[in-house]
């Protein structure tokens, strides 16, 4: 990815990946993810335009807030050229005996005709999960148009937070005409953290074998989904009303000291009605759907990670796929073409993938190159 060596710099500790990636219809990209400065971990993002990547560069205003050097972004939407939001999360102030991992605060950034504004944590989210031993992260967001996008994600506040200390669960926040606000937590509780929407207001947001619904900007209809009962839903594209596709694992097996992803699964929703869950043939019968971008009902391009082997000290190895959907067929699951030949390190993930239309999808994510580095990777 242009750019981002020179972010990265040139140290052993040296790594960056794309982890977010979406795709106008006019051919616009976005791409985000990070890299290491000088022992801590910052996000980029950068744009491509007419089939040419720009130079990554650092997010506006995450430095700021990442005190604790440690940020990443998960998530991006564009629904038009240079019109976009990412989400993610950075690293507060670390206080004394603050355990790893729970001090992370959720932020959110839009950008306008091509020029991002300043990244802000997640209104509502500090009252929600005060620090110290917060964990709020941006997980996923849908952009409808241009300004109005949804946010979801996972909160958890600590033994030392506010009332309410010690409780978790999902989250979703609106932009409505360029301002962020509207902090909600899914009906029934629950970790409802990944979100489609399809017209501004009009959204489903999913987590657990439920999938919650929002109707010109108000979250009500819970739907449970008992074939799912404790098999995660990872990802979700809802390209109009009633057209929904879900996807995620239908459980796991023990090797070691481990728990292995065992069987990516698919869900269809149809012109309002839900159909059956079904496995995915190929890689992703030893790994997860992790990702789902779908431009009409029965075109997706959906994306995950497997565990196919294991290094020689006894590590999974992690394998990147991908796999297409057309007129309501799923493919067979498969690498993305070429990656095997950068990734002579044998590791390599798949952070996002975005399709503009049933013929063409951009997926993106991180290789282990020859030296032992991560790097990132795109391919679309």
């Amino acid at each position: 990815m242009p750019g981002t060596a020179a972010l990265n710099g040139d140290t052993s500790a040296s790594s960056a990946q794309v982890s977010a990636l979406s795709c106008a219809p006019s051919g616009y990209c976005a791409a985000a993810g990070d890299y290491d400065s000088a022992g801590t971990q910052q996000v980029f993002v950068v744009s491509e335009t007419n089939g040419r990547w720009g130079t990554a560069r650092e997010i506006p205003g995450v430095g700021k807030l990442n005190v604790g050097g440690d940020a990443a972004v998960n998530t991006v939407s564009c629904p038009s050229a240079g019109n976009c939001a990412a989400g993610g999360y950075y690293q507060t102030a670390v206080p004394e005996g603050t355990p790893i991992g729970q001090d992370s605060q959720a932020f959110v950034v839009s950008q306008t005709r091509g020029r991002w504004a300043t990244a802000e944590e997640v209104p509502g989210m500090e009252a929600l999960s005060p620090p110290p031993f917060q964990v709020n992260v941006v997980d996923t967001v849908s952009c409808a148009s241009a300004g109005n996008c949804t946010a979801g994600g996972f909160w958890a506040a600590g033994p030392n937070g506010a009332p309410g200390h010690g409780q978790s669960g999902g989250f979703m926040v609106s932009e409505v005409n360029g301002r962020w606000h509207q902090l909600v937590l899914p009906t029934g509780g629950g970790g409802s953290r990944w979100v489609s929407c399809w017209h501004a207001g009009d959204c489903v947001s999913a987590g657990t074998d439920r999938v919650n619904i929002q109707t010109n900007g108000r979250w009500g209809k819970t739907l449970t989904f008992a074939a799912l009962s404790s098999k995660p839903i990872l990802a979700i594209s809802c390209p109009s009303a009633g057209n929904c596709t879900l996807g995620g694992v239908l459980g796991y097996y023990p090797v070691d000291q481990f728990e292995l992803p065992s069987g990516g699964y698919v869900l269809n929703e149809r012109n309002g009605h839900w159909g059956k869950a079904i496995g995915v043939a190929g890689p992703a019968n030893l790994g997860q759907i992790d990702l789902m971008s779908c431009p009409s009902a029965g075109n997706c391009g959906a994306a995950g990670n497997a565990n196919p082997s294991f290094d020689n000290e006894g590590n999974p190895i992690s394998s990147a796929f991908v796999v297409g959907e057309r007129d309501d067929r799923w493919a067979t699951s498969e690498q993305p073409p070429g990656l095997p030949k950068l990734n002579a390190g044998d590791n390599s993930s798949v952070n996002s993938v975005s399709c503009p239309s049933a013929s063409a999808c951009t997926a993106g994510g991180s290789y282990t190159d020859a030296s032992g580095h991560s790097q990132a990777w795109v391919d679309g």
